[in-house]
């Protein structure tokens, strides 16, 4: 299959909302990082509109082609990041009213965009240009995002701690999430929001280990984030100071695991180039031939729990959960049902409720001892 028939296969995969896997058997693994660039490139022509109604599924469809490399792992593991970025963000901007009907024309959301983009490194010089009555949220609602809150964290933590090793890669391609400055001011608006929602109810902060007990951790990771994103927007030469304070922070943090490895096989598999075609499979059995274990780039310092973690509510489920829902694609599990049942929560678990966040379909998992 040629380049440009690939990419317009996809494009009209995205468009009509037809699964694009049965595409990715017919790519060879040396044009997809050229079909991924195409592809950027022909998203990014169209409409604002237009992107950001098939923004989720665009960024599936680039998981997908990223899972086809062997090299890709770390790659589809940050889109998949991107995604999950995006979608707290909007769940938790939703929350947020405006404090007066006049204001209605710039609610809270955006002025936080607009005081962001400033060149302020220091989170709570960010609230004094900020109304707090139009981030105020029950506290209820706010115990239950905790998990969210507590990733977002914990996301912020592993980007920073990659940055020494990413700068000294001589040669990189694909997308980083390091260099994406729009995405790192998201997670510096999530940061300031927490931050505010603290002050309402403080057991929803998010929980870390330290060495230092007086070591204020959010503030520290807003600063190191602030001076990561140049207020232009434009590439600037990292400051060695700030690689110093990254390689400080597992002597002072202990940093968790944030992505899981996959624990499925599916035929979309970077094996299957290497397979004498054709192949026989049956139907619910995990081709061996196929298996392909990705390994994602070790961030130092890292807490490994062994534990299987909820990718859509990002909760530890133990190490093997009795009953939950696996994703046919990435092999993702959820919980099936969930005891928390404020409004913010069943809006979040509707997001997912008809896929998984990498397009795959849900199939309940029953472990068996």
């Amino acid at each position: 299959m040629s380049l440009n028939y690939a990419c317009t296969l996809l494009e009209y995969c995205l468009i009509t909302g037809l699964d694009w896997n049965d595409l990715l058997l017919c790519l060879r693994p040396s044009i997809i990082e050229s079909l991924c660039d195409r592809l950027d490139s022909s998203y990014n022509r169209q409409p604002l509109a237009t992107q950001q109604y098939h923004y989720i599924r665009f960024l599936c469809i680039k998981i997908s082609l990223y899972r086809m490399l062997a090299n890709g792992q770390d790659k589809a593991a940050d889109i998949s990041s991107l995604l999950m970025v995006n979608s707290v963000a909007a769940a938790f901007k939703s929350l947020l009213r405006p404090s007066e009907l006049i204001s209605q024309d710039k609610g809270p959301a955006e002025s936080l965009t607009i005081v962001i983009n400033d060149a302020i490194a220091d989170v709570d010089k960010i609230l004094l240009h900020l109304d707090p009555k139009e981030f105020t949220v029950e506290p209820s609602t706010l115990q239950s995002l905790q998990q969210l809150i507590q990733w977002v964290a914990d996301l912020a933590l592993n980007l920073l701690v990659r940055l020494p090793e990413q700068r000294m890669q001589t040669k990189s391609s694909g997308y980083e999430l390091l260099k994406d400055y729009k995405a790192l001011n998201t997670v510096r608006e999530l940061l300031v929001i927490i931050r505010i929602w603290g002050l309402l109810r403080s057991s929803c902060l998010p929980v870390f280990l330290r060495s230092v007990d007086n070591l204020d951790v959010l503030a520290l990771l807003f600063r190191l984030l602030s001076k990561l994103v140049p207020p232009n927007g434009d590439a600037q030469q990292i400051d060695d100071s700030l690689i110093d304070e990254c390689c400080l922070l597992p002597n002072q943090i202990l940093i968790p695991q944030l992505h899981q490895p996959n624990n499925i096989t599916e035929i979309a598999s970077p094996a299957l180039s290497y397979q004498n075609l054709p192949l026989q499979l049956e139907y619910g059995v995990e081709p061996e031939q196929l298996l392909f274990v990705s390994e994602l780039s070790p961030v130092e310092g890292c807490m490994q729990s062994g534990q299987t973690v909820d990718i859509i509510r990002h909760l530890y489920l133990g190490k093997k959960p009795l009953f939950v829902k696996q994703c046919t694609r990435c092999g993702g599990k959820a919980q099936v049902y969930n005891m928390t049942r404020t409004a913010a929560i069943r809006a979040w678990d509707q997001r997912w409720a008809c896929s998984c966040r990498c397009g795959g379909l849900w199939r309940i998992h029953k472990h068996i001892s």
